[in-house]
């Protein structure tokens, strides 16, 4: 399976775990779908502000003090994702949000650890990410390295295997046809130019 299926896979799959005791029990109303979209959004939203770009800025770069502007962006993107589509978009679509009175500031408080959780797992997927990208450029660079060293090799036993095979035709040669062997001797100066 192509990876770039294993996300949204994955996605789905989460999504479907997050309704699947109201699935079992039967209790499934469409009111706990929609909430849990909105929920599932917003974690994805999150997860892809910092799986591929505050990951790798703050690890990749080593640039540590980022994550103090970062995180508080993170997690307010989870809460305004969650937000316009529960409190904005629901409320527009069928006329009930999730909150009685979503301006208030407790639905800040209440969305402010959930996406703690996404953060650590963006986390984990990048160094996972980033450990199979170094192991596969560590097995990249020592191929090159190799076929360096042989090609250097090669290059150095060519030349000295060609002329220790020449010496020898001369040697053999030079008594029974120095014509042959003067040849052999041009050749072998023409060669080393």
């Amino acid at each position: 399976m192509k990876s770039r299926y294993l996300h949204p896979l994955g996605w789905l799959a989460f999504f479907l775990f997050q309704i699947s005791e109201d699935i079992v029990d039967g209790s499934l109303d469409w009111l706990a779908v929609r909430l849990t979209f909105s929920y599932v959004t917003a974690m994805i939203v999150c997860f892809y502000f910092f799986y591929p770009v505050v990951w790798r800025r703050v690890i990749g770069e080593k640039k540590y003090a980022w994550l103090i502007i970062f995180l508080p962006i993170g997690i307010g993107l989870f809460i305004g994702t969650r937000f316009l589509i529960e409190e904005v978009l629901y409320r527009w679509l069928v006329g009930q949000g999730n909150y009685r009175d979503p301006y208030q500031f407790g639905y800040v408080v209440d969305n402010i650890f959930r996406p703690v959780s996404t953060i650590l797992l963006s986390l984990v997927a990048w160094l996972l990410r980033r450990q199979s990208e170094l192991k596969e450029n560590r097995a990249i660079l020592e191929k090159e390295k190799i076929d360096a060293e042989l090609g250097f090799l090669r290059s150095q036993i060519n030349p000295h295997f060609l002329f220790n095979t020449l010496g020898f035709i001369q040697s053999r040669l030079f008594k029974a046809d120095p014509e042959a062997a003067s040849i052999t001797t041009e050749l072998s100066n023409v060669l080393r130019k």
